[in-house]
């Protein structure tokens, strides 16, 4: 039903937060610390050997370790790169700096790559890099939140009723809740403000950790309002998008 799709649709949104923190966690205390990174890479290779198993369960989980194997050797790869491209880098977003334009970037990224969690690990390696400061990557990690509902949206083409409801809800909620969200912390910027206190707090100079635990925050708290309105949005989705029955009823009335 539409009001399952999107309960479980809203707990995707807060559990796709986990990869920006096990990104994040890898860049704590400095170049001395473990690259848990490493760890997932090897996920990769273990992945590959068990993809040539005839078991299908075996296979399947071969694909998800080299799906999150790869995708950290990706970020891996990235982290080095940005540290030699710091200062061009900087440059661009010194030009961008425009909070919706940010944001809006984050959902043209987001859309490419069709992961919020790649996007939001690629800011917050760039930040830890010291590539982009914590008020831009904030902003297209933001932005992330929405671009991530165009896989929703690809998914649900060619899907039944209730498939398009929850692809064209999905897209609204974060739309809106992204949107007033920044309308909330644009003119104070009370993002960036609480990402320092933290850092100064804890007296850690590198802020990758602390925007992954304000996304992770930020998920939480907006979909746990957002579920107390879930009934509404099934409303809502049933009048945008009617039954094919309904709709033959009605023109078959008219």
């Amino acid at each position: 039903s539409l009001f399952t799709g999107l309960s479980v649709v809203m707990g995707a949104y807060i559990g796709t937060t986990v990869t920006g923190l096990l990104v994040s966690i890898s860049s704590v205390g400095g170049g001395n610390s473990f690259d848990i990174s490493l760890i997932f890479m090897l996920l990769a290779f273990v992945g590959v050997v068990l993809s040539f198993f005839k078991k299908d369960l075996v296979k399947h989980i071969g694909e998800i370790c080299s799906g999150l194997g790869l995708l950290f050797f990706g970020l891996y790869t990235l982290k080095g790169s940005f540290a030699d491209l710091k200062d061009p880098i900087q440059s661009i977003f010194y030009v961008v700096n425009n909070p919706l334009l940010l944001l809006f970037i984050g959902v043209i990224l987001t859309m490419l790559v069709q992961s919020s969690s790649a996007s939001t690990g690629i800011m917050i390696v760039m930040c830890a890099s010291g590539a982009v400061n914590v008020s831009s990557a904030i902003y297209v990690a933001l932005g992330a939140t929405i671009g991530t509902v165009f896989t929703t949206l690809i998914a649900s083409i060619g899907s039944n009723t209730n498939g398009k409801r929850l692809g064209v809800v999905a897209l609204l909620l974060r739309t809106i809740i992204g949107l007033l969200f920044l309308a909330i912390i644009w003119p104070i910027d009370i993002a960036t403000n609480f990402i320092q206190n933290l850092a100064d707090l804890f007296g850690a100079s590198n802020y990758g950790l602390f925007i992954a635990l304000f996304m992770v925050v930020y998920n939480i708290l907006t979909m746990l309002i957002a579920s107390l309105f879930i009934e509404r949005l099934e409303k809502l989705g049933n009048k945008l998008i009617k039954d094919k029955e309904q709709e033959k009823l009605a023109s078959f009335v008219k």
